[in-house]
């Protein structure tokens, strides 16, 4: 029963706010992750017999599940494009991007290419790449005037020469140590003048109590399942700081998840 608890409170949490996103990505969590419990529907029972078959805990196992059970990654897959959707208009409106005119920016995560679409779509002066896994980019179509790109975010040999890294709700997938180990591999993909831009959460910062801070550490607790978490803005400094980078501006989205900012960086 745990599961149903689970999608009942983000119901009472998120879907009064407008976003059933939130809800629709619990759904398709769960169902996605029945082949980790055994028989599907066994993990919603309280038996002491059904075992989870992988710890969830462990760093990084869930993506690695993935990969080896592509049927269940489809679900997280589709989820990640259809939620891009609802957040282009706050990535396109309040971020600048026309300052990248005549650059290369290249989505690490990115799926099946919905933002860099969108980005190459209003600013075709930009030069837009779409990088993802083999195994996810394999199920990508083709996108015109973007470039898809097969690789690994931790192996830096394998991102292609850009000017930019945008990555959006990648990096709350991992917990400090690999999210450095990932903005080290940036750096050195990245020329002396390169940038990182992220689009996530920004948690407030201890003792703030109001609704949606709430929701978002509600959020954090869920992360924490996959080996993940959500950070504030002092957190998300530190691990800048620790991979050789520096924010240059914090920016509100006016479209997305509660809480949902963008973080622009540079090279020290």
């Amino acid at each position: 029963m745990t599961n149903i608890v689970i999608v009942l409170h983000y119901k009472g949490s998120y879907c009064r706010r407008g976003l059933k996103a939130n809800l629709v990505w619990l759904v398709v969590f769960i169902i996605g992750q029945s082949n980790l419990y055994g028989k599907p529907g066994r993990c919603c029972q309280k038996s002491p017999q059904v075992k989870p078959k992988v710890n969830l805990h462990s760093k990084g196992l869930i993506f690695a599940y993935y990969k080896e059970h592509p049927e269940s990654a489809e679900h997280f897959n589709e989820f990640m494009s259809f939620f891009s959707d609802g957040e282009l208009r706050g990535i396109l409106n309040d971020f600048d991007w026309s300052v990248f005119n005549g650059k290369q920016i290249c989505d690490i995560g990115g799926c099946y290419g919905v933002v860099m679409k969108a980005v190459k779509e209003k600013f075709p002066d930009i030069t837009t790449i779409n990088f993802d896994l083999p195994e996810v980019i394999e199920k990508a179509e083709s996108i015109p005037g973007v470039q898809i790109v097969a690789g690994d975010m931790f192996d830096s040999s394998t991102i292609p020469s850009c000017n930019v890294v945008f990555m959006k709700h990648i990096l709350h997938n991992w917990d400090d140590e690999d999210c450095i180990k990932i903005i080290k591999s940036l750096h050195k993909a990245l020329p002396s003048d390169g940038k990182v831009v992220i689009c996530d959460a920004i948690l407030p910062k201890s003792g703030v109590t109001n609704p949606i801070a709430k929701s978002q550490k509600a959020l954090d607790m869920l992360m924490a399942i996959i080996g993940g978490r959500e950070r504030n803005q002092d957190q998300w400094r530190a691990i800048f700081e620790a991979s050789g980078l520096k924010i240059d501006s914090v920016l509100p989205m006016t479209s997305g998840g509660p809480l949902t900012g963008i973080i622009a960086t540079s090279k020290v």
